[in-house]
């Protein structure tokens, strides 16, 4: 169990007592034409950075950064 939950449902007692093993034949990234990236880049990220308010300001001052031209 990666933490201790105290609100545990049935369906979460019953997920951690089954066994996590790949059953032979399934499908891999591979066979799926999936090339797996880090969860912090892409669009997995996107909408949590500028959600927030302060990730919002700071994108802001960093666009106005990269947008100001050089002296």
């Amino acid at each position: 169990m990666p933490r201790r939950n105290y609100m545990a449902t049935a369906d979460y007692v019953d997920e951690i007592s089954t066994g996590k093993v790949v059953p032979d034949g399934a499908l891999t990234y591979a066979d799926l034409d999936i090339i797996p990236g880090k969860i912090t880049e892409g669009t997995a990220m996107e909408p949590i950075r500028y959600s927030r308010r302060a990730s919002a300001a700071a994108a802001a001052a960093a666009a106005a950064r990269v947008t100001r031209a050089p002296p």
